[in-house]
């Protein structure tokens, strides 16, 4: 038999296996519970990262630490945890402080979940979660830049290397986050100062 005549066999040969993965226990059943999860969570599993990320911001699970770098004004972003092991800490408060931060960020993610759905759909999707990062981290940002130096659009953008006019949208677009985040009773949000 050639090669070529082979092919058309193969898949036939397959079936029988594809089929024994499909039917086997938790084979299409990891699948099934995994899509449940994300039904239920009522967001994408990367909308669920980047809401985690701003609520351990905000509980202070996490921190973000911004650097400018002297050769060109950029503004270099690094993030941390505030739960790191101290030598010699006694584990049991340490496990205790740890559950504590875990259990306030999953009711802060809770919370923000609403704030995240932009087209009030229901389900924040992986575009809608990365939006409403990229706009907290922005406002936390610029608190931070007016507070160093001077408070414009232009020294925003140099800070982030983004365009004056991106930067101008993004501002105008968290300022409509902040009415919501109010408007939902979620408070502390950054205030901006441009």
């Amino acid at each position: 038999m050639t090669k070529l005549a082979a092919r058309p066999l193969l898949p036939l040969l397959l079936l029988p296996l594809l089929a024994g993965c499909a039917s086997r226990p938790g084979g299409g059943d990891d699948l099934e519970s995994y899509l449940q999860k994300i039904r239920a969570d009522g967001m994408t599993e990367s909308a669920y990262r980047s809401l985690m990320m701003v609520a351990s911001l905000r509980t202070g699970w996490s921190t973000m630490t911004l650097e400018k770098d002297p050769e060109n004004g950029f503004y270099m972003r690094s993030y941390g945890s505030s739960t790191c092991d101290v030598p010699g800490a006694d584990p049991a408060l340490i496990a205790a402080k740890k559950k504590e931060l875990s259990e306030a960020t999953e009711h802060e993610l809770r919370r923000l979940r609403p704030l995240a759905d932009f087209d009030g759909s229901g389900f924040v999707t992986t575009e809608e979660g990365s939006r409403f990062r990229q706009l907290y981290e922005l406002a936390l940002t610029a608190e931070h830049v007016c507070a160093e130096e001077e408070c414009t659009v232009q020294a925003l953008a140099s800070a982030t290397a983004r365009p004056a006019a991106t930067v101008e949208e993004s501002l105008a677009g968290f300022r409509t986050l902040a009415r919501r985040a109010g408007a939902l009773r979620i408070a502390d949000f950054p205030a901006l100062p441009l």
